[in-house]
């Protein structure tokens, strides 16, 4: 597999391909979903969504300088839940797979704060980190009433949720 990059030639500072943040199984296919950091120029870097193939082991690119970072499925594989970075602040949005376009933002952080790790715990429910005046909390989304409350207020500073279907596993 030959990771795109929009560099034309290495700097020689981290790997030629970009940076990538996170990586997760799609859905149930056979398909890896991953964002990937890159320099769009000497002054900015970039982040995009992208699905690998293992079957057909081509690569996808989901969107163009969307910012997203740290990409997480729905259950179904329809959704995607992902850190939008933006000046002072970080968001959390959803992306339709299917049509490869930006939906929405479903949690606009105060500025200086900090949206972090996104998991789908159900179809409707996201779970991620929230970080405000160096305090990280967790946090609980409804995509239908988009509401979100802090859950598990005994666990100080956890983050990196993670969902397995039937746990929800934290790092502190």
């Amino acid at each position: 597999m030959k990771m795109p990059s929009p560099r034309d030639e290495d700097d020689g500072d981290g790997p030629p391909g970009g940076l990538i943040s996170r990586l997760q199984w799609l859905g149930g296919s056979d398909q890896l979903l991953f964002d990937k950091t890159y320099d769009q120029n000497q002054f900015h870097k970039n982040s995009d969504l992208f699905i690998y193939s293992l079957k057909t082991d081509q690569i996808t690119q989901l969107s163009t300088q969307l910012r997203g970072r740290e990409a997480c499925a729905s259950p179904d594989g329809n959704l995607i839940a992902f850190v939008k970075i933006e000046s002072g602040r970080t968001n959390l949005a959803l992306f339709d797979v299917k049509n490869k376009k930006e939906l929405e933002t479903i949690f606009t952080s105060e500025l200086q704060g900090r949206v972090s790790h996104p998991s789908f715990i159900n179809p409707n429910q996201i779970v991620f980190s929230y970080r405000l005046d160096g305090i990280e909390n967790l946090y609980s989304l409804n995509l239908f009433s988009k509401k979100s409350e802090r859950i598990l207020p005994e666990f100080p500073n956890a983050h990196f949720a993670n969902f397995d279907g039937e746990n929800l596993y934290l790092d502190r």
